[in-house]
């Protein structure tokens, strides 16, 4: 099995769960040389590297100024394009107008490279379109494997291509030891950069705080920036368990800041907390724009909320990381103009899920929910035995009725137990509506965004 940057949409469900299907854990982490914080491609250019294809090819020496990237945590140097800058707010993602590259690396739990390759090349939701090229190369003497996007690739990745290299020694952070090196980068530029990749003798890192077991992968991103549209952010929270420890958990999110956001210093934005499903589960947040509302946002640069996006590790549950949401969202509230009475949770199917989870958890904290194609599992029950502490939180729960990965039942049972508690709740069921067509239609439709706004804490 593996633990792969990659994850996706799809729930748990009760009484008919999800299966899915884990893919490989990407880790990027920390210090960089000279100055990297990435997180994740973009942008596009030219040329072709020294790595051996298994038929070696002649490759043009690039003839572009160039600067020097080294890692010493990764072991690795290369080069790339002179202009091109560190990302705010990325883990070891440089970018320019032309193209980007970013560094990360994969746990594999024992599989080989092809396994790996073919996980991260042909996952479900297809960053890399729906015919992505594997070419086996070499690199620096070691094996290697070229990701190349198809036609059809989703144009929320930018261009991204892949290339996997097994590591002659594995890269150490924090204990976890990681097998294989991935450089993503635009597909016009990953050849000449692959090309002057150098490996060297990675040096273990420690994470300079304590972290929950198994529950992150990543070391922290620096500090997301300040600025309009939709970016990828990771943050420490600071966890506190019941004997009074303190822990701190890594958290990859999207973070969306309305166009007008800052122009009046004084103003507060509502804010939305969305959930996405099982299968964008990972640690690489772009995937999170190929559903749902993240989706929606990379169109809307005028959308009148605060949206945060979070991560769900590979192979983890909302609901098993309520705490963690909770302290995220205490973090966005002291960094950025949050209008505090008026914070709103959304998601879909394993998100929907969530949803109910953690309005169940904090009943005061949100001014209303929207759980769409969800329902309730605690791992046990599928409706909480105190489920009327939700009565007085205004909901509006959305279901496709055709949907045989999530039965409609499973939003019925909640819907129905609320209104014997003397609930409003509000269920829009759509009768020709599947799976992703529920959550297509509920965030396409802007009476949901103009009902939230009528809502607020008092």
């Amino acid at each position: 099995m593996l633990v792969v940057v990659m994850g996706a949409c799809a729930p748990l469900a009760t009484p008919t769960p999800v299966t899915l299907e884990p893919t490989a854990t990407v880790k990027p982490t920390a210090t960089l040389q000279p100055t990297a914080t990435a997180a994740m491609p973009e942008p596009t250019m030219t040329p072709e590297p020294t790595m051996t294809p298994a038929q070696p090819t002649a490759v043009p020496t690039p003839t572009r100024a160039s600067e020097t990237y080294s890692d010493p945590v990764f072991g690795v140097v290369l080069q790339y394009p002179a202009g091109w800058r560190p990302q705010s707010g990325y883990e070891r993602k440089y970018a320019g107008l032309d193209g980007f590259f970013q560094l990360s690396a994969i746990a594999s739990a024992g599989s080989s490279i092809d396994e790996v390759a073919d996980n991260d090349a042909h996952h479900k939701l297809q960053p890399y379109g729906s015919e992505p090229m594997i070419e086996k190369l070499q690199v620096k003497g070691r094996e290697a494997r070229l990701i190349l996007p198809s036609a059809d690739q989703p144009a929320a990745m930018k261009g991204q291509a892949g290339l996997i290299v097994d590591l002659p020694q594995p890269i150490e952070i924090s204990g976890q030891k990681y097998d294989y090196l991935i450089l993503w980068a635009d597909n016009e530029h990953i050849r000449e950069i692959a090309q002057t990749l150098e490996l060297q003798k990675p040096v273990a890192q420690a994470t300079p705080t304590s972290s929950p077991a198994a529950t992150s992968t990543v070391v922290p991103a620096a500090t997301c920036a300040v600025q309009a549209g939709q970016h990828p952010c990771s943050s420490n929270v600071q966890l506190v368990d019941e004997s009074g420890v303190g822990q701190t958990e890594v958290v990859h999110y999207l973070l969306y800041l309305p166009e007008d956001y800052g122009a009046a210093p004084q103003q507060e934005w509502p804010l939305i907390l969305f959930l996405h499903g099982s299968e964008e589960r990972g640690t690489n947040p772009m995937v999170l724009t190929l559903q749902g509302l993240p989706k929606i946002l990379a169109q809307r640069p005028d959308f009148p909320f605060i949206v945060v996006s979070p991560q769900c590790p590979p192979e983890q549950w909302w609901r098993s990381r309520t705490h963690i949401l909770s302290a995220l969202l205490e973090k966005i509230e002291s960094r950025y103009s949050v209008d505090s009475k008026r914070i709103y949770v959304t998601g879909l199917s394993m998100g929907g899920y969530g949803t109910w989870a953690l309005a169940h958890r904090y009943p005061q904290r949100f001014a209303a929910i929207a759980p769409v194609a969800g329902g309730y599992y605690d791992g046990t029950a599928a409706l909480p035995e105190d489920i009327c502490v939700l009565k007085d939180v205004p909901t509006w729960a959305f279901h496709g009725a055709m949907d045989n990965v999530v039965l409609p039942s499973e939003s019925e049972r909640m819907v129905n137990a609320l209104k014997a508690c003397g609930s409003a709740v509000r269920f829009t069921l759509y009768p020709e509506a599947g799976h992703v067509e529920s959550w297509e239609l509920a965030y396409d439709d802007p009476e949901l965004y103009e009902w939230l706004l009528q809502h607020a804490l008092e």
